[in-house]
């Protein structure tokens, strides 16, 4: 939620401005005229009054936590609502110019891989092992339990598709588990057995209490 040395502003986002008798502009954020830096956007020569932001939230993005910075440093915050993307009426005076309103995005991300049929019980996907559709997989956070969106609705399961793949994609970046409902008749193959290679091995706890689940991945 902090404007950080070398995180640059993103152009072609539109914002929309709504003045107090609910007449709006629209502009698109672009290049500064002046610095060249990305990101700007100004609504110039307004009347003085009442007036509120929009910004419109490109696709494969979540706006950045609201207010974060100090009271005394809001030009450096993200000022948009993590879900609307609308910010606080602010009441501009004669001659104000207010460039402290500002959105802050992040880059959402997705987690997943496969499920395959160890033939060979080796914890590695060999050549000609076949894919394991069907097999149910959720998602969860750091604690445990099961992930959720920033509007607070869980995130829900999926099961792998014919090639034995799975995703789950749009997420906000954080700490997560994946969590492997073993199909009847199975067992949890090695895991880790590839050592460095985690392209190709498995990474489901084989047994206990937290069998299924993965280590916690950031």
């Amino acid at each position: 939620g902090i404007q950080d040395a070398g995180e640059n502003g993103l152009n072609g986002v539109t914002v929309i401005l709504t003045d107090e008798n609910n007449v709006t502009q629209t502009t698109t954020t672009a290049n500064h005229p002046i610095t060249t830096a990305p990101g700007y956007y100004v609504f110039e020569d307004l009347v003085p009054g009442e007036y509120s932001l929009n910004f419109t939230l490109p696709s494969g993005y979540q706006f950045s936590p609201i207010d974060a910075g100090s009271p005394n440093d809001d030009s450096s915050d993200s000022d948009a609502d993590l879900l609307s993307g609308s910010t606080v009426i602010t009441h501009l005076i004669s001659g104000e110019n207010d460039m402290t309103w500002d959105a802050g995005v992040v880059p959402l991300v997705s987690i997943g891989d496969r499920v395959w049929i160890d033939i060979d019980n080796n914890g590695v996907q060999d050549t000609g092992e076949a894919d394991f559709p069907g097999v149910t997989v959720n998602l969860l956070n750091s604690s445990g339990t099961q992930a959720t969106r920033d509007d607070g609705s869980l995130i829900p399961d999926t099961t792998t598709d014919a090639n034995g793949l799975y995703s789950f994609t749009g997420l906000r970046p954080g700490s997560y588990e994946v969590q492997f409902t073993l199909p009847n008749g199975s067992i949890f193959t090695t895991r880790r057995a590839s050592g460095s290679n985690a392209n190709n091995d498995s990474d489901a706890i084989e047994s206990g209490a937290n069998k299924g689940r993965t280590e916690v991945t950031v």
